[in-house]
C-alpha cells in the first residue's frame, strides 16, 4: 500500500532519518549558506522539515549541521521516496529553488541539459536529501533570491 509522510514521520526519528554524524567540513558551502540566514528563514526551515521533520527553530542550525541523509524503513524505501517528494512538490517554485540554493545542489540549466522542471528539481533535491553531498568547489555567497536572506515570520 501506500504509504503516507505522516505514517513516516511518526515512527521514531532514527527509522526516518540518520541524526547525525557528518563532518560538517563536508558541505562547506551549505554551513556557510546557513550561517547567511537567520534562524526563521522560511527556507531554513522547509530543509529542516524535508530532512528531519518538524523542530524548533533554534535547534534548525545545529540539526543540520549534522544532518547525514534520510533513511527510509526497510522494504518502504520507494514510499517513502514518493511521500517525500510529494511534500517537496507542494511547494512553490521558488520555494524549492530556494531550499536547492541553501543545500548549494546545483539547479541551473546546463546541470540538466535543459530548463529544468519543477519535478526535475523536486528529484535532485530528494536525492540529495537521501545522500546530501558537497558540489566540491569553493565557498560562494548564496544565490540572492526573494526571501534567501530575510527571516519568516
Amino acid at each position: 500500500g501506500v504509504c503516507e509522510l505522516g505514517d513516516l514521520l511518526a515512527l521514531p526519528p532514527a527509522a526516518h532519518n540518520r541524526v547525525l554524524v557528518q563532518n560538517p567540513l563536508l558541505l562547506p558551502n551549505v554551513m556557510a549558506n546557513m550561517q547567511e540566514v537567520t534562524f526563521s528563514n522560511p527556507h531554513l526551515k522547509m530543509l529542516h522539515t524535508f530532512a528531519l521533520g518538524v523542530g524548533k527553530k533554534r535547534e534548525f542550525k545545529p540539526n543540520l549541521a549534522r544532518f547525514s541523509g534520510v533513511v527510509f524503513p526497510e522494504g518502504r524505501e520507494e514510499d517513502g521516496r514518493e511521500a517525500l517528494k510529494a511534500k517537496v512538490m507542494a511547494k512553490g517554485l521558488a520555494d524549492i529553488q530556494s531550499v536547492m540554493d541553501l543545500a548549494d545542489i546545483e539547479r541551473g540549466a546546463q546541470s540538466f541539459g535543459r530548463n529544468p522542471t519543477k519535478e526535475m528539481l523536486a528529484d535532485r533535491l530528494v536525492e540529495w536529501l537521501q545522500k546530501p553531498k558537497a558540489r566540491g568547489r569553493g565557498q560562494r555567497k548564496m544565490r540572492s533570491i526573494k526571501g534567501a536572506k530575510e527571516g519568516g515570520k
